[in-house]
């Protein structure tokens, strides 16, 4: 059975095998291998299911995962980013190179209270 993602995908955006195969825009090749265009097609459909701007969350993402420790990157995922930004200094966040304060405590994710009022509040 295919993930919420994977239907939004099919659904909204077409097969991932067609995004692969129309790699070439403008007559520029990405150097990407095909699962990394498949990352990120799972990226910005998971954003646009938790209705958030795709290419304003690639951005802060982008931004952020230098400075971000590893065994901390569900707290990037688009569920969890909304309360991740409200963590991070704006005036940081908005810079495009620079220091990044991390917060120090970690946001409870998974199987936490936390994730479970967010289930409980998310759009069907």
């Amino acid at each position: 059975m295919p993930s919420c993602t994977e239907s939004y995908e099919t659904r909204e955006l077409g097969s991932r095998t067609s995004w692969v195969n129309h790699a070439d825009i403008s007559n520029q090749r990405f150097t990407l291998e095909p699962a990394a265009y498949g990352n990120l097609l799972s990226l910005i459909a998971s954003a646009r299911l938790q209705k958030l701007d795709p290419e304003a969350y690639l951005r802060d993402v982008l931004r952020v995962t230098p400075h971000w420790p590893r065994d901390r990157f569900l707290e990037l995922a688009p569920r969890y980013w909304p309360l991740t930004r409200g963590r991070l200094d704006p005036v940081q966040l908005d810079r495009e190179l620079g220091p990044l304060a991390v917060p120090e405590q970690p946001l409870p994710t998974i199987g936490s209270s936390l994730d479970r009022a967010l289930s409980t509040t998310a759009a069907p």
